[in-house]
């Protein structure tokens, strides 16, 4: 849920919240088990309740508000690969995952 909530923070508009309703309906409330007529094995409830879960949740959202670009759509991956984790993230505004 961690990587949903971040990548729903730097959308703009309604598709980072559409991101996050279904990431809820697939790992929190269990609303959501199938997608396109399969069935998602990874599906569950209660994620947000395991040890540190809603902390990292909250921490996922403040790095990717803090993002300057869209992660799935506004950014070249490629680009930053060959980069060190740390440079890339000051490129692009991410801060560090708080331990």
């Amino acid at each position: 849920m961690d990587t949903f909530a971040l990548i729903a923070a730097t959308m703009e508009g309604d598709a980072g919240l559409s991101l996050l309703a279904v990431t809820l309906g697939m790992f929190q409330n269990g609303a959501i088990r199938h997608m396109l007529g399969k069935r998602i094995e990874i599906a569950r409830s209660g994620t947000l309740s395991d040890p540190g879960a809603s902390r990292r949740w909250a921490d996922a959202f403040r790095r990717g508000a803090a993002c300057r670009y869209d992660l799935l759509g506004g950014i070249d991956h490629f680009a930053l690969a060959p980069l060190p984790l740390e440079e890339a993230r000051t490129r692009i505004g991410l801060p560090p995952a708080q331990r």
